[in-house]
């Protein structure tokens, strides 16, 4: 049927581990990316039946916890729920965006930009649940340049904790140019969004 089984009917349930990867697959999730095989396979009973290995989903309930990506699958819980729609919205949007008249001009006083062709779009989606969503050309590999500053700042964040993070870069804004070389009265970058802020999150 494409559903998962209904909460509060999955004691002692086993599903083929073929038609598991399927309903992950029909909501955007990839069952080969490390922590969902993993997942699989911790789940997975090694005795197969006539349909081949299957999820113990009472067995998944109980050992992977509530918030794993799985469990949430299994009780339809997902952050982006009824995925197929959500994606037909984004088809739509693709198609709008990509009918508007090209106007614009790349940013040729960038070198890495100054070759990339206008005529490229592509749309990249992925929740917090890892459902991705791809359209165009998104897989085109391009210099982000500045874009790259709020990344930068997460990985300092989840590497080395926000306190130890913000020992060496300010909140605040600066009031000047994002390329401007400022520090503010603690002597730090203002912000980590800024040039010299986003060099301090890579250092």
């Amino acid at each position: 049927s494409g559903r998962a089984p209904p909460p509060g009917a999955t004691d002692h349930v086993r599903i083929p581990v073929e038609h598991m990867v399927r309903l992950l697959e029909e909501e955007g999730l990839d069952p080969t990316m490390p922590h969902l095989k993993a997942q699989l396979a911790l789940v997975t009973s090694k005795k197969e039946d006539d349909e081949g290995p299957m999820v113990d989903v009472d067995a998944a309930l109980g050992v992977l916890g509530p918030d794993s990506v799985l469990v949430r699958r299994i009780k339809d819980e997902l952050k982006v729920p009824e995925w197929a729609k959500f994606t037909a919205t984004m088809d739509s949007i693709a198609e709008d965006v990509c009918s508007f008249p090209a106007k614009g001009h790349v940013a040729s006083y960038i070198t890495p930009l100054a070759h990339e062709d206008p005529e490229r779009f592509g749309m990249a989606i992925c929740s917090v649940d890892g459902q991705m969503y791809c359209k165009g050309d998104a897989s085109y590999s391009t210099s982000i340049q500045a874009c790259v500053t709020p990344f930068l700042y997460a990985l300092a964040v989840e590497e080395c904790g926000v306190r130890r993070t913000h020992r060496i870069v300010g909140y605040e804004p600066s009031g000047l140019s994002y390329a401007a070389v400022s520090l503010n009265a603690d002597k730090k970058p203002h912000n980590p969004l800024i040039n010299s802020g986003a060099m301090a999150c890579c250092a």
